[in-house]
């Protein structure tokens, strides 16, 4: 078994990172069977619409779990989709939905390059025997550093270090990236630093959301406060924070005070290690309905997230003796 909920929802990125490095085979020949004799990734989580494009070919297939990947293959991650694979060397990388990739495989002995056409991946870059390189359509990132985001859209490509360094460069000119600082590159344009305030935020997606609802909203309402949290609980299950964020915003204006839609406000600000917003909305949770599993549930989160584990405990027991037949309770 992993370690306690209470432990992984206080992990930095950094740590909850490493930690699932540290619980993946070593062998990516583990995978399951592929086309070619050395596979050169693999998938280890799948979530939503993931397809492959084998080298040389023009059809897509699904993705499984633990599938193993050729050098060639091509990736993408549909809506409401979100797939993490490990490269050679076990570094993570981890897909956005609308993301297309392709695993070019080593260059030479000392280069391995991934192609990312469009969409964002996050890497987490063990620097093995060979560096990893990130060919995008306007711009070439070179991993000095264990951790990034590479963002492809709107006609040009973003880079942004967490930690460690990452070389861009183009055709126009070239620039290093410390930890903490984020380019652009255009088309014909040297890559240009880029202010960005809250890096973090643009790997939300990649975060996990705890569940608090248990039932789906076949009955709700198209455009009801119901329907609007239940979409949203589908968009978070797969990193969708933006599409959560918009829904529960509509929710709330509908129905203020509905439990559902304050609980799940409340575990995205778990994921998100803000603390203090997700007490508030835990409690807000409550008073709106204090018989809520779904508050319950949440509340039992932020009390993990404290480490008030008797408390969070004890949230959880009266959610299911308020709820029963509730699965996630």
């Amino acid at each position: 078994m992993g370690p306690p909920l209470h432990s992984l929802l206080r992990l930095t990125w950094r740590k909850a990172l490493l930690l699932a490095l540290l619980t993946i085979p070593l062998h990516i020949e583990r995978a399951s069977a592929a086309s070619c004799e050395a596979p050169v990734a693999r998938a280890v989580s799948v979530q939503g619409t993931i397809e492959v494009r084998p080298a040389g070919t023009t059809d897509w297939k699904p993705v499984a779990r633990e599938q193993a990947l050729c050098a060639g293959d091509t990736v993408r991650a549909g809506e409401r989709s979100r797939a993490n694979l490990t490269l050679f060397d076990q570094s993570v990388l981890r897909l956005r939905a609308g993301t297309e990739l392709t695993l070019s495989g080593a260059k030479d002995d000392k280069s391995y390059a991934v192609d990312l056409a469009r969409g964002a991946a996050h890497f987490l870059s063990r620097r093995g025997e060979r560096n990893l390189e990130v060919n995008t359509p306007y711009a070439v990132a070179g991993v000095r550093g264990t951790e990034f985001l590479v963002a492809v859209e709107d006609g040009r490509s973003e880079v942004s270090v967490f930690e460690g360094s990452v070389h861009t460069a183009n055709t126009a000119g070239e620039l290093m990236l410390g930890a903490g600082a984020s380019a652009v590159a255009e088309a014909g344009k040297k890559p240009a630093p880029r202010v960005v305030a809250r890096p973090r935020d643009a790997v939300q997606w990649a975060l996990y959301y705890p569940p608090v609802l248990a039932s789906g909203a076949s009955s709700a309402k198209p455009g009801s406060a119901r329907a609007l949290v239940h979409s949203a609980a589908q968009s978070l299950a797969v990193g969708g924070i933006d599409e959560a964020n918009d829904d529960l915003a509509r929710a709330l204006e509908l129905a203020p005070d509905d439990p559902d839609a304050l609980s799940l406000q409340a575990v995205i600000a778990v994921a998100q290690n803000r603390n203090e917003d997700a007490q508030a909305a835990a409690d807000r949770a409550r008073a709106a309905d204090p018989n809520s599993a779904s508050a319950l549930i949440a509340t039992s989160y932020v009390q993990q997230a404290r480490f008030d584990l008797e408390g969070a405990r004890a949230s959880a027991e009266q959610a299911v003796k308020l709820a029963k037949d509730d699965a996630l309770a």
